[in-house]
């Protein structure tokens, strides 16, 4: 026959079955309040917060080039927007007509562009990157990969 009072020792404690159950149920329940109080003091002080905040709107940019002009558009709210806009710019700087294209998009908030050319205008190239930098390096490597002389950057933007 099994005794129905088992004793457990813990240390110096002897504590009854019964006994050490109503224990555990109370401290596990201290437990649980503590928990709560500090939850709710990082609630109301604004830490422990696990909510990320919402990511900035897209951006979008363009470049438009003809023989004769080149034209730039950034931070804008759609694609369509951005190749409309560098278009409308570029055929306001050309003097070869309004025969302007999407040349270079450069979709991403902090995504930049560059447009480079040859002072004849007989060779350009484009280029994007996360930095200015590196986009407008990239453009004079493109435009001067052509082999028609020295190319400078002479558009160049980020959203």
């Amino acid at each position: 026959m099994l005794n129905k009072h088992v004793y457990l020792n813990y240390g110096k404690l002897k504590l009854k079955g019964n006994y050490f159950m109503a224990k555990k149920s109370f401290f596990q329940t201290l437990a649980v309040f503590f928990a709560s109080v500090f939850v709710l003091a990082l609630a109301g002080c604004g830490g422990g917060s696990s909510s990320t905040p919402a990511a900035p709107p897209a951006t979008y940019g363009s470049i438009a080039v003809n023989t004769t002009s080149a034209g730039i558009s950034w931070t804008q709210s759609s694609q369509s927007t951005a190749d409309s806009a560098a278009i409308s710019a570029c055929n306001s700087a050309s003097t070869s007509g309004a025969n302007c294209y999407t040349f270079l998009q450069y979709p991403g908030t902090g995504n930049c562009g560059a447009y480079a050319r040859t002072p004849t205008r007989s060779a350009w190239g484009a280029a994007s990157s996360y930095t200015l930098a590196t986009a407008q390096a990239n453009a004079i490597t493109a435009c001067q990969n052509v082999g028609l002389g020295a190319c400078s950057v002479t558009l160049s933007h980020c959203n």
